[in-house]
């Protein structure tokens, strides 16, 4: 996937060294998480689980930034740890992790909490990868990189209107 920006390269010359400027476009999703954080409790208990540290660590930052309660993990086997010791109504999950699929996170969430939902996140996301997630019980798969709105839209679909609202 392509991203807007800019490089800039300035250099005084031939062993004077070089300066990058590399600019991103970003999204315009400041404003909404002011608003946010004037909810009184957490929108939804989210649990985030990625193996790759920067993507978990910016998706659990927008999230949070948003008015939700999350908790990171990296694997399987942490993931299980934090379902078996607190609530959650999310699951967030990448679908090939190191120690086992994430898909089989869902199905040990949900004997914990059996309304909770899924969403799969996946550098994968061709149309038998779709129907894999579906038929797993995900309400959403969504590709990676992860479009953040699309993301947050996905979860505010999720929780009931109340909860949902932001005025």
């Amino acid at each position: 996937m392509a991203q807007a920006g800019t490089l800039e390269a300035q250099s005084a010359g031939v062993g004077q060294g070089s300066t990058f400027t590399l600019l991103f476009k970003t999204e315009p999703l400041l404003a909404r998480a002011f608003l946010a954080q004037a909810r009184r409790d957490p929108a939804a208990r989210i649990l985030v689980v990625d193996e790759n540290a920067d993507v978990r660590r910016c998706v659990c930052e927008m999230l949070e930034a948003n008015g939700h309660q999350v908790r990171p993990a990296s694997d399987c086997t942490t993931a299980r740890e934090m379902i078996d010791w607190h609530d959650f109504d999310v699951l967030i999950t990448d679908l090939n992790l190191a120690d086992g699929p994430g898909c089989d996170l869902l199905e040990y969430l949900r004997n914990n909490a059996p309304a909770a939902q899924g969403i799969a996140l996946s550098a994968f996301a061709l149309p038998e990868h779709l129907a894999a997630t579906k038929k797993a019980g995900f309400v959403a798969h969504l590709a990676k990189p992860i479009e953040f709105p699309k993301l947050i839209a996905t979860i505010e679909g999720l929780l009931p209107p109340a909860a949902a609202a932001v005025a």
